[in-house]
């Protein structure tokens, strides 16, 4: 499997490196996945998808600082799902887990387009630009992944359609 080219990162991304080719699914991914599964459980991710997922969820920065306060059990959630999908990003760069299991177990592009602007401005606060980057990566590559996949099935579809006069 050929892991896509990332694009370009503007200046105010972290700087990372590509993602390792993995030759495919594994035992060891199979074990990291079970270990990923019980570290989800632990930190209660699913408490801070939950918030994640709200409609009324707010997408700025300020207005996610103002509801979910540091120390609050809504801050607490959505830093949970912060540092697992850091942690499951940081395996996928470093090619210790197949991207495509990866993707399997947890849409980070779907996650990282709505918590995304929170992590970008706690590297403003804290002043480290690589802060949250194993996500980032991992939502882009997933991103990358997901659209190959629907252009895949869109020339599927027309194949099945038959020639057009």
């Amino acid at each position: 499997m050929t892991t896509p080219t990332l694009p370009s990162q503007t200046p105010s991304t972290p700087t990372l490196a590509p993602v390792a080719a993995v030759a495919g699914p594994s035992h060891d991914d199979a074990a990291a996945l079970v270990r990923l599964v019980h570290l989800h459980a632990q930190l209660q991710v699913s408490d801070g998808l939950d918030v994640v997922w709200r409609p009324d969820f707010p997408q700025d920065p300020y207005t996610i600082d103002a509801w979910y306060p540091p120390g609050t059990d809504g801050r607490r959630g959505l830093e949970s799902v912060l540092v697992w999908f850091q942690t499951v990003g940081t395996l996928v760069k470093h090619g210790l887990l197949d991207p495509a299991i990866a993707r399997d177990i947890a849409r980070a592009d779907l996650v990282w387009a709505r918590i995304g602007p929170m992590a970008v401005a706690e590297r403003g606060r804290t002043g480290d630009e690589e802060m949250w980057g194993g996500f980032e990566l991992l939502a882009k590559v997933h991103a990358a992944e997901t659209a190959a996949a629907d252009q895949a099935a869109g020339a599927i579809e027309l194949e099945a359609d038959g020639p057009r006069d």
